[in-house]
């Protein structure tokens, strides 16, 4: 398990009026368990309807969060894939 600086990932964002939908999307190198703080993105907003994909493995992941922190596919045994982090900020 390693934290991802939001730094080393791609982040596209999608603005629908008060919401926004965000993707962040991870470097190649990222592994099952790992971690995204995504506490510079919400600038105040809060983080709802969170999901993830495996785009090297072509497969929906789990993806939880907790103070800010996504934990990607926390039961998997993946190394080196990258990650669709997708959710809202309201």
């Amino acid at each position: 398990m390693a934290a991802i600086a939001i730094g080393a990932c791609t982040v596209r964002y999608s603005q629908e009026g008060e919401f926004a939908k965000v993707c962040v999307i991870t470097p190649a190198t990222a592994d099952s368990a790992d971690t995204v703080d995504l506490t510079n993105l919400k600038q105040g907003r809060t983080v709802s309807d969170v999901s993830a994909w495996d785009v090297t493995g072509e497969d929906s992941v789990t993806a939880t969060v907790s103070s800010d922190v996504v934990t990607l596919d926390a039961s998997g045994g993946t190394t080196d894939h990258t990650y669709h982090i997708h959710f809202k900020l309201v």
